[in-house]
């Protein structure tokens, strides 16, 4: 694994490494925990960094980025590019159906690991390796800039005098470790269309942007 920390208390780690399908094994605890905790830890971090890093940017602007560097697929590149899939433990059944690429599994494990760094070290030490994992991506500041498809369609209702879009769940299947999800949005006065996706959110993007390929 691909990171510039060596723990004291390898209990942490391998907590911070175990996906909950291990926990029907007496004495394992899964990941969950940390988890929570790294998920503050990690936002907290990253709101500072481009604080400071784009003083000239008002807070709409900012909370964009804050979304765009904490959200799966990100946290989920920066998992894979370090190794965490690898070494993720858990049972034959999540193996099986893809839990190593599994890209919630992936943001989660980050998540945790970060924890366990922290818990393992102090603040300052899990800062600088936050910094350094997310260092690419904060650097590209055009990709940050970018609206997500849900923002955009919010804004054209707003401006066209509409009502706020609505995003209603139709249809839920698949398995929980392959989950699918079918999202209907309507906004007034179009025609409405629907999103699918491996999560809820996946799937209100997915049909945002076909709203907006319609609009255009």
């Amino acid at each position: 694994m691909k990171i510039d920390y060596n723990f004291k208390d390898h209990k942490l780690l391998n907590q911070a490494l175990t996906h909950p399908s291990l926990r029907k094994n007496k004495g394992v605890q899964g990941y969950e925990r940390l988890e929570f905790l790294g998920d503050s830890i990690i936002g907290m971090i990253i709101a500072e960094l481009i604080y400071h890093k784009f003083p000239q940017l008002p807070e709409g602007q900012l909370s964009v980025m804050l979304s765009n560097l904490v959200n799966t697929k990100a946290m989920s590149d920066i998992a894979l590019n370090i190794g965490l899939s690898e070494n993720m433990k858990m049972d034959y059944g999540e193996e099986k159906g893809g839990g190593r690429q599994n890209n919630k599994n992936l943001e989660n494990c980050l998540e945790s690991l970060i924890a366990a760094v922290y818990l393992d070290s102090d603040f300052i030490t899990v800062k600088k390796l936050v910094s350094e994992l997310w260092k690419e991506k904060i650097s590209n500041v055009e990709a940050l800039s970018i609206r997500d498809a849900k923002s955009l369609v919010q804004e054209w209702a707003q401006k066209n005098g509409k009502p706020l879009p609505s995003y209603k769940l139709i249809e839920q299947g698949g398995s929980p470790h392959d989950p699918s999800f079918r999202i209907e949005l309507t906004v007034e006065g179009l025609m409405p269309v629907v999103g699918k996706g491996k999560s809820k959110k996946q799937a209100q993007l997915e049909a945002a942007q076909l709203l907006l390929e319609s609009i255009q």
